[in-house]
């Protein structure tokens, strides 16, 4: 089984620059503050007693642009029978929605 490790010093860098320790909660998770934003470098260092230092890093994708040129949003009201119960009318909407 995997074996948790509670004392180790997990070290969190954002763009080159230490931004704080992380701290331990429970069940092997480590937990920080900073909430990373789009385009930083984020870096994770960690070193515990019995084990090798090890790090990894990533870069915060920034959002991805979209843009609508053309919609049409086609909205249909209706009214039905069903066979099997004579004196009911029944309502429908259909919404059909188009995006190019």
């Amino acid at each position: 089984p995997l074996k948790l490790v509670s004392d180790a010093a997990v070290s969190a860098f954002v763009n080159g620059v230490l931004k704080e320790q992380l701290t331990y909660g429970a069940n092997g998770i480590y937990r920080g503050t900073f909430f990373p934003k789009p385009g930083d470098e984020i870096k994770i260092e960690v070193a515990a007693e019995g084990f090798g230092r090890i790090k990894s890093q990533t870069v915060i994708p920034k959002k991805p642009g979209i843009a609508v040129t053309d919609s049409t949003v086609t909205v249909r009201e209706g009214e039905y029978t069903v066979s099997n119960q004579p004196n009911t009318v029944n309502k429908s909407t259909t919404r059909t929605c188009r995006y190019s």
